[in-house]
């Protein structure tokens, strides 16, 4: 019944995003079965003015175990899989080089991103327009701004990231976790 009761808290989180999180609800949804959950707190990434935490979840169910990596941000949650996450961290490199080139171009304005299979968006926008002015997000490169948009649909719901570098390191922290938790045989019954 306790379970019931948090797994329906969670469900009100999380349905803010439903189609971001389809492949986690339909996990953490089977009928029939005992579902149970760990929790592991990553560090903090510089992303400014925001409150974007990290973590990974690991949930056990009677007959499978899945891995999460999870970024809250507001009442947003985007569960990323094991496979969106090396997708994800593949990604940011040929974007940082997309956007140095976009820096030294003439184009006004661009943005650029990178979409998972579960609609989680990793991206930045770049304007010559700012040119010369200070941005205050912390890390980012001048006048190039990083962001994670959690859901297409509803406002509100994008991050600036402070630094992309901090970000990767992020989500490379919850890979290796995810590969630890795999290979700790006694604790996968």
């Amino acid at each position: 019944m306790i379970i019931k009761v948090i797994l329906s808290l969670l469900f009100v989180t999380i349905s803010l995003g439903d189609e971001l999180n389809e492949t986690y609800n339909n996990f953490v949804s089977q009928k029939g079965e005992t579902i149970k959950f760990y929790e592991y707190y990553l560090p903090f990434f510089d992303i400014k003015y925001s409150g974007v935490n990290a973590s990974v979840r690991k949930y056990t169910t009677d007959r499978d175990i899945a891995y999460f990596y999870l970024l809250s941000y507001r009442d947003y949650i985007a569960a990323i899989t094991y496979e969106d996450l090396l997708e994800l961290i593949n990604a940011i490199e040929p974007l940082k080089n997309e956007s140095e080139k976009d820096m030294s171009s003439d184009i006004q304005y661009t943005q650029n991103k990178y979409i998972t299979n579960e609609g989680l968006q990793l991206g930045y926008y770049y304007s010559s327009g700012m040119k010369g002015k200070q941005i205050i997000f912390g890390a980012s490169t001048p006048n190039v701004k990083w962001f994670l948009t959690f859901d297409t649909f509803l406002s509100n719901n994008t991050a600036v990231i402070g630094s992309i570098d901090s970000l990767k390191k992020s989500l490379i922290f919850g890979k290796n976790k995810i590969d630890s938790l795999v290979n700790q045989p006694e604790f996968n019954k």
